[in-house]
């Protein structure tokens, strides 16, 4: 089934994504979006981005195949809802991560709409991320030009601005309280009874006053400066910076929070090779927690069902999940959700399982639980399709927490173990002793960490941390001569200088 058809017969009328619609019609044409390109294995970022760009209302929507590549969908918002520009990078966790933190998406290409609309931008968006055409200005052109869609506008190695923008839904309103005024108004002149058009012109009004009341994202409330804000806004400001063993205290504390059941959930974010990892473990098997009894450690890529199955093999009370570097979960809808629900705020945290497809269970696994579920014709045991979670999550990661949903923030006792230069040093210095002292010299560590130092306040670009340390202190123990051993210091610091803005 092609997009046109599967659109036409999912929302009646199709002009859903092309009309002048309210916010929550957009959210719904970007899920059908999501959906179609999931199964043509192409990925949505859970988290739509408000956004301005020269001045104008935008949405911004990012995708992403396996291969790291992605596009950003952009919706024009000030006249009618509909995609106006599609920006296609290589890089799409470098592009996305610096669009949320410093305002900027980087693209290789850009592709305006032009009067497309937005099947047609889709399908160019499947065809360059599923590699039937190569993300270059040639062949997007080629393919523009044999679909017969619209002309392009081709860039490279440029970026754009993104600000803040207001919320979408007050934008709409405002653009309909505008255009009823100009009807009562053109009404008046000709003579005609308005009285209609005044009564919708009040509803508009009070919709947007108690939409303007509301909380909402990027939403300024009030037009005045409380002064209990400011003073508390002001307190923040002022207060003396926690030193890096402080808020590893603070860390800890949170970890005992979670492992007490005070909290369900703790977020960890940080600078990658401080300790992160090690500490986290220190305080759970502290606490008398065992592995694969009392706690579930998963590292790396997850998908949503192992996800589901980690939670429901560690969900009584005092059982906790462990997340390091599992930064997939992060931009996938499915696994967003069931974070959601496992760590919820309320009395009663069901998880639920809403694909069709059974998760198959172990029989092993089965005989240790009281819910596995039985197939009789399959002669097969599979996981419930939902549990009720009583357990805990520790959640480790380099994102930084702006980054992360929203929901999931909300649920979590946040640490930010984001250190200055000086700060990362001072807890190298710290821990050199300890850090392999079988392997390492005390001369090499000394050497390494000067030399560390030495490239640091030169600005140089370079990651400082516990790993670089421990490489730099290895290759300080070569028979090299000095100047060799400083070059291929530097040479391993420039090649894994690599992490984009968006992490630590």
């Amino acid at each position: 089934m092609d997009l046109s058809s599967f659109i036409r017969e999912s929302v009646n009328p199709i002009t859903l994504c092309f009309e002048s619609i309210r916010s929550r019609d957009i959210e719904k044409a970007i899920g059908l979006m999501r959906s179609y390109l999931k199964k043509r294995k192409i990925f949505t970022i859970p988290v739509i981005h408000e956004m301005t760009i020269d001045g104008r209302p935008k949405l911004g929507v990012y995708v992403f195949n396996a291969n790291a590549e992605g596009a950003l969908f952009v919706w024009d918002l000030s006249q009618s809802a509909q995609v106006e520009t599609v920006m296609f990078t290589k890089k799409f966790d470098d592009a996305y991560n610096a669009a949320y933190n410093n305002g900027q998406f980087t693209y290789e290409l850009l592709v305006q709409a032009k009067g497309a609309n937005t099947v047609q931008m889709l399908k160019l968006v499947e065809a360059v991320l599923t590699g039937k055409t190569q993300m270059t200005d040639a062949s997007v052109r080629a393919q523009i030009k044999d679909a017969q869609l619209f002309e392009s506008v081709a860039m490279t190695d440029k970026e754009i601005q993104i600000t803040e923008a207001k919320d979408p839904h007050l934008a709409d309103l405002e653009r309909k309280k505008a255009n009823m005024y100009q009807r009562i108004r053109d009404a008046k002149k000709k003579g005609r009874d308005f009285a209609d058009l005044q009564a919708q012109y009040d509803e508009i009004m009070k919709e947007l006053a108690d939409a303007r009341l509301s909380v909402r994202p990027n939403v300024t409330v009030s037009s005045t400066t409380d002064a209990d804000v400011e003073s508390a806004q002001s307190f923040f400001e002022d207060e003396e910076r926690a030193t890096p063993e402080e808020r590893f205290s603070d860390m800890k504390n949170y970890i005992y929070n979670v492992i007490a059941g005070i909290r369900p959930l703790a977020l960890l974010c940080g600078a990658p090779g401080v300790g992160k990892t090690f500490r986290v473990m220190q305080a759970v098997k502290g606490s008398g927690k065992e592995q694969n009894r009392d706690y579930k450690l998963l590292k790396g890529k997850i998908t949503p069902s192992a996800l589901y199955m980690a939670l429901h093999d560690f969900k009584d009370e005092g059982q906790l999940m462990i997340m390091d570097d599992c930064d997939s979960v992060f931009k996938d809808p499915d696994a967003i959700n069931l974070l959601k629900a496992a760590y919820d705020s309320s009395d009663e945290r069901w998880v639920t399982w809403g694909i069709a497809a059974p998760i198959p269970m172990s029989e092993e696994m089965a005989n240790m639980c009281d819910d596995a579920v039985f197939d009789e014709v399959k002669k097969r045991w599979y996981y419930p399709k939902e549990f009720l979670y009583e357990g805990g999550g520790i959640i480790i990661t380099n994102f930084q927490a702006g980054g992360i949903d929203t929901a999931i923030r909300n649920r979590a006792l946040i640490c930010d173990l984001s250190f200055t230069v000086d700060e990362v040093l001072d807890l190298i210095r710290g821990l050199a002793p300890k850090i392999k002292p079988d392997v390492l010299s005390t001369a090499a560590k000394d050497a390494a960490l000067e030399y560390l130092e030495e490239l640091a306040h030169k600005g140089a670009p370079c990651e400082l941390s516990i790993r670089s340390f421990t490489l730099c202190a290895g290759l300080m123990m070569s028979d090299a001569d000095e100047r060799a051993k400083k070059r291929m210091i530097n040479e391993q610091m420039r090649l894994q200088f690599t992490r984009s803005k968006g992490k630590y």
